[in-house]
């Protein structure tokens, strides 16, 4: 790694799921020793580090010790978003370089902040009915129903309920309340439209549009959190966003105050308007895969690691901007989504190995493992996580059914628990 010396750098991710083995191997691959940290027995991202913690990713004070005992060099939030506190936090007392300055930390984890700065740069929001700490202050008469209900504060889809009519609103309230980190609960307008994402990562206090997805979900009946289903690059939406948003989200994401680092931002699409509605700062399992570096050709990681351990991302060239993929090439992400049931085999993995279209896997349950009904259609139920690329949207249209319907999870019975 440049500039680093020959003293082996220490690394420390706060997060062990899956989805973080990406980082721990690419930090390896650059000579970087390797620690991770959660609370959960057994997590993924432990057997694959050089070394591993049983600590909570909220315990600061723990971690500050581990840091300064360990002799770490730099600190990276894994994917986890709900964890993007701890790391500011973490950063700041041990004086570790950070990317999410302590001042911008409201824009990624509290809603109220975040509506009011897209709305002063003239990006439209979600309609809020209410924001408050108190149930007896909601104005029942004048919401529209349905309604969302969810913390004003919190990460990780944790409170979040959608109600019909009002005889489940208070339930929901409280709901959303016991999980807010600051008290306050927000019921919006339920919202429906197509789902983008947008990457950007910024470099020297400069945003840059690095990618664009489109983004197909699944909602579990009564629940309004949705699970990722699949998601295609570049979106179909590209061309509009750069021609008519794009200034505007630029002017706001400058105006945040990031130097460097990165923001994913969920947004629904209806009536040729983007609404923002997710922020977050973290490498989830779309930036922590195979399309950034090798399709978008900007290696979103590796440059994160660099400025974890040394104050700079060593950008050689300014990313390709407008979510452009060069060379015509297209590519998307495939969930495999369990149904409820307890694995007893599982078929096609192999043939993914041999498949020239599959750039990189994430397997993330085995035999023996339980799909609850409460884990149906959610994250926790995702069996893997799959990257193709093409030379077009219908081959890789094409490809993504061969794949899909090549992956079987049979329980006791023979029945087969993939949501089709």
């Amino acid at each position: 790694m440049s500039g680093m010396g020959n003293k082996t750098k220490k690394l420390l991710i706060l997060a062990a799921n899956a989805e973080s083995i990406s980082i721990v191997k690419t930090a390896q691959q650059m000579g970087i020793y390797t620690i991770v940290t959660d609370q959960i027995d057994g997590s993924p991202a432990k057997e694959a580090a050089d070394q591993y913690f049983d600590v909570d990713g909220k315990d600061i004070g723990t971690l500050e010790k581990l840091v300064e005992r360990e002799s770490v060099d730099g600190i990276l939030v894994g994917c986890a978003d709900s964890l993007v506190p701890s790391y500011v936090s973490l950063c700041r007392r041990t004086s570790r370089p950070c990317y999410i300055p302590e001042h911008a930390l409201g824009f990624f984890t509290d809603k109220t902040v975040f509506k009011r700065i897209c709305r002063e740069a003239g990006i439209p929001v979600i309609q809020s009915f209410f924001e408050g700490a108190r149930y007896e202050e909601v104005p029942a008469d004048a919401l529209v129903f349905p309604v969302i209900v969810k913390p004003a504060v919190g990460r990780g889809g944790k409170g979040l309920s959608l109600c019909r009519e009002n005889a489940d609103l208070k339930e929901a309230f409280l709901k959303a309340k016991r999980y807010a980190d600051n008290g306050e609960v927000i019921i919006e307008e339920y919202f429906d439209g197509d789902d983008v994402t947008a990457n950007f990562l910024f470099y020297n206090g400069e945003p840059y549009l690095i990618g664009l997805m489109d983004r197909a979900v699944l909602k579990k009946e009564g629940n309004v959190s949705a699970v990722t289903y699949g998601g295609v690059h570049p979106s179909r939406y590209a061309e509009a966003f750069m021609a008519d948003w794009y200034e505007k989200f630029y002017r706001m994401l400058k105006g945040v105050g990031i130097r460097n680092g990165l923001l994913n931002m969920q947004m629904f699409v209806k009536d040729g308007n983007f609404y923002p509605y997710d922020p977050d700062g973290v490498l989830n399992a779309e930036l922590s895969g195979p399309v950034y570096p090798e399709i978008y050709q900007t290696d979103i990681m590796r440059h994160l690691i660099e400025f974890a351990l040394t104050g700079d991302m060593n950008l050689k060239t300014v990313p390709k901007e407008g979510g452009r993929i060069p060379d015509n090439r297209t590519a998307a992400s495939i969930w495999i989504i369990l149904n409820p049931g307890k694995i007893r085999s599982l078929q096609g993995r192999e043939a993914l190995d041999d498949n020239p279209y599959v750039l990189s896997y994430v397997w993330r349950l085995k035999e023996g493992a339980e799909v609850t009904e409460e884990m149906a259609q959610t994250e926790k139920a995702t069996l893997a996580r799959i990257w193709i690329a093409a030379e077009n949207k219908r081959q890789l249209q094409e490809q993504a059914a061969v794949i899909r319907a090549g992956i079987r999870a049979l329980d006791e019975y023979g029945n087969d628990l993939v949501y089709r």
